[in-house]
């Protein structure tokens, strides 16, 4: 039996024939190869590592061997994977991340043993249902805009950073075991309810939060760092300055400098006499930029009523007075 089988970088059109040699991990990165061909599969092959080719949708396997356990086909063309009829059975790590996968994701062909998923770089914009022994989900810098209302309860790690993610996107039921929460750069407004009390790292940078909790049950007993930097909060609840975990709040609007020891940073703010002196002088402008608004307003009404004015007193018009209103006299 060979452990590690490697055609890399061999300008490959086609994988060879391999059915007659039994091989653990099979690599063919960065070669040419647009189709594969289940004659062609080496007997008893647990890993299958196809990145940096051509394969397309019609390419891939339509029956998989039962007997592999991961598969990565990133960096390949690849637009949907609804050819496949059956993945293999015992599989566990699936990396689709890199293609040019599109529209709703439905992952109810893919095997109840997948614990490892990643989707990112992708076009998916929706997620039906995830695995139901699903661990590791990475859907970074992809266009998912809804994620299922239900995580399965082995989810551990949650990564949808640097997507379209909105509040209404985000699931009811995020599961009993959730570690890592990565929603980095995203546009959710409303900072999300029920975690898990398993939950140790959360991140919500980059978003559009104006307010966190304010009460410390809503957040799990558990965790141990929050990240919250460049949002929209106008203040930090004092029942922060109790809290065992630590936060990060940075390039945020805070009107007031948290006091806690548990904030590592919170620099760049309007803070205290800055924010209002600011206030003060976009108030100012405004009101500055509504008179001005009026003034030209009122000329230009002016200037219209004077004008045609001379035209109906114009001495050609002499006797017919009768249909001018009486208000342009006043």
């Amino acid at each position: 039996m060979i452990e590690d089988f490697n055609l890399s970088n061999t300008f490959l059109y086609y994988p060879p024939s391999l059915s007659h040699l039994t091989i653990r991990k099979l690599t063919l990165t960065n070669n040419l190869i647009r189709n594969l061909w289940d004659e062609e599969m080496p007997q008893g092959i647990e890993e299958l590592i196809i990145e940096y080719n051509q394969l397309q949708s019609d390419g891939l396997l339509i029956d998989w061997p039962n007997t592999i356990k991961h598969i990565n086909l990133s960096f390949n063309p690849i637009a949907s994977i609804d050819e496949v009829l059956h993945w293999p059975s015992q599989l566990k790590i699936l990396n689709l991340s890199h293609t040019e996968l599109y529209g709703i994701f439905k992952s109810y062909p893919l095997p109840d043993s997948l614990e490892s998923l990643d989707l990112s770089y992708t076009h998916i914009t929706h997620i039906h249902t995830f695995p139901p022994a699903l661990k590791i989900f990475r859907a970074h810098s992809s266009r998912i805009r809804v994620l299922p209302l239900r995580c399965p309860d082995s989810l551990e790690l949650l990564d949808v950073s640097k997507s379209v993610l909105k509040s209404g996107g985000l699931p009811v039921n995020w599961g009993t075991s959730l570690k890592f929460l990565d929603m980095n750069s995203n546009y959710i407004r409303c900072f999300p309810r029920k975690l898990p009390g398993t939950l140790l790292h959360a991140n919500f940078s980059y978003n559009l939060l104006q307010r966190v909790p304010e009460d410390l049950e809503l957040l799990p007993a558990s965790l141990e760092f929050l990240g919250l930097n460049c949002n929209r909060i106008l203040f930090v609840p004092p029942v922060f300055d109790l809290a065992k975990f630590n936060y990060i709040i940075e390039d945020n609007c805070l009107v007031k400098r948290p006091l806690g020891g548990n904030c590592i940073s919170a620099s760049n703010q309007w803070i205290g006499d800055v924010y209002i002196e600011s206030a003060n002088r976009i108030r100012r402008n405004w009101f500055r930029r509504r008179l001005v608004t009026r003034l030209r307003t009122w000329k230009r009404t002016a200037t219209y009523k004077s004008d045609l004015q001379e035209v109906a007193m114009h001495p050609d018009r002499a006797g017919i007075f009768q249909d001018i209103s009486p208000e342009w006299f006043r």
